[in-house]
């Protein structure tokens, strides 16, 4: 009788360790942000095929541009998180207007951005690598994502 209730106990915490899921570690998001930024060099600069003088004025206006993209799209992910929990409230109804508000003025301050920063990279490099810049900028962008649904298979290399 021991063995019996020894055995099913001991099947029962073999089974529980394996049904238990895998935690992903934490990723900082500076870091990750960093690798991007590194694999978005090594791609812009395979791609556009800047020369090394092109590459020692492009790149500083780049980081700018993109950390200021980066911001502006964060508020907008946070004012879409936050639309995607609302409720059908009349206390809701407001935020849901103030999201709606920011997500419009931020997509218009990000064109704005792009149109500024067009005009200075057109300063250092040709238009032709311009126009091929912005290209590939929302081809990473679409790669990024879907790697980010498959969850790191078919990552841009």
């Amino acid at each position: 009788m021991k063995r019996v209730i020894i055995s099913c106990l001991l099947a029962v915490m073999v089974s529980v360790g394996a049904f238990a899921q895998e935690q992903r570690p934490k990723v900082d998001p500076e870091v990750l942000r960093e690798k991007i930024i590194t694999k978005k060099k090594a791609i812009y600069t395979e791609r556009l095929e800047l020369t090394k003088k092109e590459s020692e004025k492009f790149w500083p206006i780049y980081e700018k541009y993109d950390a200021e993209l980066f911001q502006l799209k964060a508020k907008q992910r946070e004012a879409n998180h936050k639309m995607r929990n609302l409720k059908q409230s009349k206390e809701d109804a407001a935020l849901a207007e103030e999201c709606l508000n920011i997500c419009l003025s931020t997509e218009e301050q990000i064109n704005a951005l792009t149109k500024d920063y067009i005009e200075q990279f057109k300063a250092v490099l040709p238009v032709q690598k311009v126009a091929k810049l912005m290209m590939e900028e929302k081809k990473i962008m679409r790669e990024l994502t879907k790697c980010k649904k498959n969850k790191g298979k078919q990552c841009p290399k």
